[in-house]
C-alpha cells in the first residue's frame, strides 16, 4: 500500500531537510485548511495552511484538504465548503477535500458535539456536495465507531477516510484512505508524533474514485455463482449462494463478493479473503437479525431474508428461508429454498444434506401439530 500522511498547525514549521524526505518517501500529503470554531462556530484558517501548501508546491508533492468541521447544518457544511473553494488554496488540491467529523475537544462541549444523527448527517452531505459540483472529490472522514454511529452513512455515498489505530479498521463501507496510527510508525525525522495513512483504493488518487452501489456488490456475486449478472437479488442468485458448504475449508468464489457486499453494508467481516470463517458468519447473523429475521434455532450457511423465523430447536442448514418463512420447533431444513410465508411444521424433515440439488418448497409442510 503507498503511503501518505495528514498535516496541520500541530506540527509546526517542518524543515526541509523534512519536506526531502516527503517528497522521496510519500505519495501524498492531505493538510488541514482550517476549522470552525466549536465555542462561536466562526470559521478560522489553519495557522500552517499557506507553509504547508506553499512547500507542497515547491517539492512538487501531491496534496489535498481537510476541514475540522462543528458545522449544525447543511447550510453550515456549505458555508466550510464555500470556505475552500473560494480560497487560493483550492485550486491545486488533488488528494480530495475531506469533511473532518469528530468530537471537539475531550470535554465533547463543542457546538456540534450534541447535534443529532441526522443534522451531522445534513451537514457532511451540504459539504461534500458543495464541493463535487465546484469539479472536486470530496470525502469524509471520521473513526471507525463514528461512521458507525454519529453518521447516517446510507445517506452519504462518498469515499470514506477511515481512522483506526489497530491491525484492521472494523469500518468497510467505501474506504479509500485508512489512519492507522498517530505516533509517527513510519519513523520519518523529526516527528514523535504523526498521522500516518495507507491508500486502500488508488483509483481515487489517480481519478474518480471506484465507489460501488449495491447493485455492482450484488452483481460480483452473480459472475461468482456463473448466473444471470442484472444486479438483482432474485431467487436464483440466492438459491446458488448456499453451494459454499458443500465446498473445502469453507472457500468458495462467492464468499470474497459476500464479504465485500456486507462489509460495504456495515456489517464487519474483517477482510474480504474468501474464506467462510467465524468473521464472516457472525456478520451474516446480524444482518439477518438486522432485517427482522427471529433465529432461535441453529442456522449454518444459510440466508434468511425479511421476517424469516427459526424456532428453538430447528435446524436450517445449507438453506435459503424467504421473507416470511418459518420454520417450526425441532424442525430440520437441509438444501432447500422455502418460499414466500410457507411453514415447516414441527419436528418436520426438508431437504436431504447428499443431494446435489436444492429443494423448492411452496407448501406447507406439516409437522408433529
Amino acid at each position: 500500500m503507498k503511503n501518505i500522511i495528514d498535516i496541520s498547525y500541530a506540527q509546526g514549521k517542518i524543515s526541509d531537510y523534512q519536506w526531502e524526505y516527503f517528497k522521496d518517501n510519500l505519495t501524498g500529503i492531505i493538510i488541514r485548511f482550517g476549522y470552525r470554531g466549536y465555542g462561536n462556530g466562526a470559521i478560522k484558517l489553519d495557522n500552517c495552511i499557506a507553509y504547508n501548501v506553499f512547500k507542497c508546491q515547491q517539492y512538487n508533492i501531491p496534496y489535498g484538504l481537510y476541514f475540522f468541521s462543528q458545522a449544525i447544518n447543511k447550510q453550515e457544511g456549505v458555508e466550510e465548503a464555500s470556505a475552500i473553494i473560494n480560497s487560493e488554496y483550492y485550486k491545486n488540491a488533488t488528494l480530495g477535500i475531506w469533511f473532518d467529523s469528530e468530537f471537539s475537544n475531550e470535554k465533547r462541549n463543542g457546538r456540534a458535539d450534541a447535534i443529532s444523527v441526522k443534522s451531522r448527517t445534513d451537514a457532511a452531505k451540504g459539504f461534500c456536495d458543495t464541493i463535487i459540483a465546484s469539479g472536486k472529490q470530496a470525502g469524509i472522514y471520521a473513526s471507525s465507531s463514528w461512521f458507525k454511529t454519529n453518521l447516517d452513512m446510507n445517506q452519504l455515498p462518498y469515499p470514506v477516510w477511515v481512522a483506526h489505530y489497530a491491525s484492521d479498521y472494523s469500518y468497510k463501507k467505501n474506504v479509500v484512505l485508512w489512519q492507522y496510527s498517530s505516533s509517527n510508525p513510519m519513523r520519518i525525522p523529526g516527528f514523535n508524533r504523526l498521522d500516518c495513512d495507507k491508500i486502500i483504493d488508488e483509483s481515487f488518487f489517480g481519478g474518480q474514485p471506484n465507489i460501488k452501489t449495491k447493485k455492482d456488490y450484488i452483481k460480483q456475486i452473480q459472475s461468482a455463482l456463473c448466473v444471470t449478472t442484472d444486479g438483482i437479488a432474485g431467487r436464483k442468485t440466492i438459491a446458488a449462494t448456499i453451494t459454499v458448504s458443500k465446498t473445502k475449508n469453507n472457500r468458495h468464489a462467492v464468499v470474497k463478493p459476500l464479504q465485500e457486499y456486507l462489509n460495504y453494508l456495515g456489517y464487519d467481516c474483517g477482510n474480504a479473503d474468501g474464506i467462510a470463517g467465524a468473521k464472516f458468519d457472525s456478520a451474516v447473523k446480524k444482518f439477518q437479525k438486522d432485517h427482522g429475521c427471529v433465529i432461535d434455532g441453529e442456522v449454518k450457511n444459510s440466508v434468511l431474508f425479511t421476517g424469516a423465523k427459526v424456532a428453538a430447536g430447528a435446524k436450517v442448514i445449507d438453506s435459503v428461508l424467504m421473507p416470511g418463512a418459518e420454520v417450526a420447533e425441532g424442525a430440520v431444513v437441509t438444501r432447500a429454498l422455502v418460499a414466500d410465508g410457507i411453514k415447516i411444521g414441527k419436528n418436520a424433515v426438508v431437504g436431504d444434506a447428499a443431494s446435489e440439488n436444492i429443494e423448492l418448497v411452496a407448501k406447507r409442510v406439516k409437522g408433529d401439530e
